[in-house]
């Protein structure tokens, strides 16, 4: 059985819910979870959680073999789309410490690191990570790098406590069942004056026109999807300063675009989440994502926060 209905904002703790998505559908995979879930929103910051909670037992049964993330092949558009990303992130990081050529960077949910790889050739610096799935965590220590298997919310954090100039979570704080936690061993991991930097969805925007569709939702593996309000309160809350939360350039509304089709009936054959049209829905959607973007409106949203300088531990 899930755990017990989750009355107070995963963000901001507020008591004041309601009811946002009675009835969400998986139109990417189909997974139709034994529990009877719906998405409640928050009447103070408009963040929207996963009701009731999930226990860590039913997680791996939301995400199927043909999972997206367990694909490379990602198609002319959509792959050169994701080396962009690769790009920019790599950019980033490299900008938040004064010497660009040193410093220690933990990846929450680091994958087989390859995205480490592009980054050494810019930087030189210390990678290490967590990964959920142990093949994928055993990759990446083949290619050199101190890679835990598990979860950060269970790792143990002996070695790793204050150790990081650098923490990056990139499209894992939504599927958490515990994101302050989550938070909070960000803040540890960091050295005083470190930076968390990550992306995720976000309901401050047009985008949820789609409804159920919304592919911010991505349910059942979105736990929670926070307003911007809602993830600046949480971070603050664990410590975090000097946040900032900006528009992000992303391409999820051309699976908007497919689930939208896919409630109307339409025959889409899908592998890994994806129909034989979705290069092209990447083409007609990038007019309005760059609109978004630049009126900071788009579904998802990078952020930064800081550990002070001087600052006291947090638990984790």
């Amino acid at each position: 059985m899930a755990d017990t209905q989750a009355a107070s904002c995963q963000a901001c703790g507020a008591p004041l819910t309601q009811v946002s998505l009675a009835h969400p559908v998986d139109y990417e995979y189909g997974v139709e979870p034994s529990e009877d879930y719906r998405y409640l929103r928050c009447g103070r910051c408009a963040s929207e959680w996963l009701d009731p909670r999930p226990t860590d037992a039913q997680l791996p049964a939301f995400y199927p073999d043909n999972y997206h993330a367990h694909n490379d092949d990602h198609g002319l558009v959509a792959g050169t789309l994701v080396r962009l990303r690769g790009w920019l992130r790599g950019r980033k990081y490299r900008a938040l410490l004064p010497d660009r050529k040193q410093g220690a960077l933990f990846d929450v949910g680091a994958g087989d690191c390859r995205h480490f790889d592009e980054l050494q050739r810019y930087a030189d610096w210390e990678f290490a990570g967590i990964e959920i799935q142990e093949p994928v965590a055993e990759m990446a220590r083949q290619r050199g790098y101190d890679i835990e298997t598990g979860v950060l919310e269970n790792m143990d954090m002996t070695r790793h406590r204050g150790r990081y100039d650098v923490v990056s979570m990139n499209h894992v704080l939504e599927h958490v069942r515990e994101p302050g936690e989550v938070l909070a061993r960000c803040y540890a991991l960091l050295k005083p004056g470190g930076y968390l930097i990550g992306q995720q969805p976000t309901n401050s925007t047009w985008e949820t026109v789609f409804g159920d569709a919304w592919a911010g939702y991505h349910y059942p593996r979105h736990l929670q999807v926070f307003s911007r309000n809602g993830l600046r309160t949480l971070m603050q809350e664990k410590g975090f300063t000097d946040i900032s939360i900006t528009a992000a350039p992303h391409c999820q509304t051309a699976i908007s675009m497919q689930n939208a089709a896919l409630a109307r009936g339409w025959s889409l054959k899908l592998d890994h989440g994806r129909s034989s049209i979705y290069g092209l829905l990447l083409l007609l959607s990038l007019p309005a994502e760059f609109l978004a973007w630049i009126a900071g409106k788009s579904g998802t949203i990078d952020f930064i926060g800081r550990r002070p300088q001087q600052s006291s531990a947090v638990a984790g």
